[in-house]
């Protein structure tokens, strides 16, 4: 599944998962439930506002409705081995970061 069918299918499911109709999420966004349906159909991408509102929304992070999107590798972009291990090393860095965030909010 690539990123914009991700971001569509957990949408949806965030959606169904809190008991909300689509007109409900459309008066959230302070858009018109034709505009919410498109989205949710694929037929309109969903702009980064939006996405923040519907995190806020739901309590949620912007990254869960990204989980379980497939990152494939695009032959074109020559990556090797090595390309490879940096960048696992910046995920885990990142994931180190945001957990030190957490930790220091937390502490406040």
């Amino acid at each position: 599944m690539n990123v914009n069918e991700t971001v569509i299918k957990n949408i949806k499911l965030l959606r169904l998962k809190n008991n909300l109709k689509q007109v409900d999420v459309a008066e959230a966004l302070f858009t018109d439930i034709s505009v919410y349906s498109r989205i949710e159909t694929g037929q309109t991408r969903i702009s980064s506002e939006k996405l923040f509102y519907l995190a806020k929304l739901y309590g949620v992070s912007i990254d869960s409705f990204y989980e379980d999107v497939e990152l494939g590798i695009r032959p074109d972009l020559n990556i090797d081995s090595n390309d490879l291990t940096s960048l696992s090393e910046i995920k885990t860095l990142l994931r180190e970061i945001k957990a030190l965030a957490i930790k220091t909010s937390k502490s406040r």
